[in-house]
């Protein structure tokens, strides 16, 4: 499968996208819930945009945490995190399990995050 690499100006414009999505509902989220180790950047970069703190315990997810990974690929990971917020750079359709809540791009390409080692 060809890979695409995702550049740091893509997931600048992308963060600001999802921030004005989220800002957009005009819910007031509470916190946000990185996924490891996907979610750990785009949920930093929420957390400044949105200026709502980032948690890393479980028991403080509710109906206003936002849960961040940078792809909802086959929904595996975030199974039962779905029925929350769920926020993501890239979301695979034709793969996914799921719709996230919020989510910059449909793609079914392999994504290589800019974070990530080559």
């Amino acid at each position: 499968m060809k890979k695409r690499y995702y550049k740091w100006q893509d997931l600048e414009k992308d963060m600001t996208k999802l921030a004005k999505q989220i800002d957009d509902t005009q819910i007031a989220f509470k916190n946000i819930f990185p996924v490891a180790r996907g979610g750990l950047v785009p949920s930093v970069m929420l957390s400044h945009k949105l200026d709502i703190p980032i948690v890393l315990d479980k028991k403080y997810i509710s109906k206003y945490t936002l849960i961040v990974d940078e792809v909802v690929a086959t929904g595996k990971t975030l199974h039962h995190l779905k029925k929350f917020n769920v926020v993501c750079i890239h979301w695979k359709p034709k793969t996914a399990s799921f719709e996230p809540k919020f989510y910059a791009r449909k793609t079914s390409e392999w994504i290589v995050y800019p974070w990530e080692l080559k």
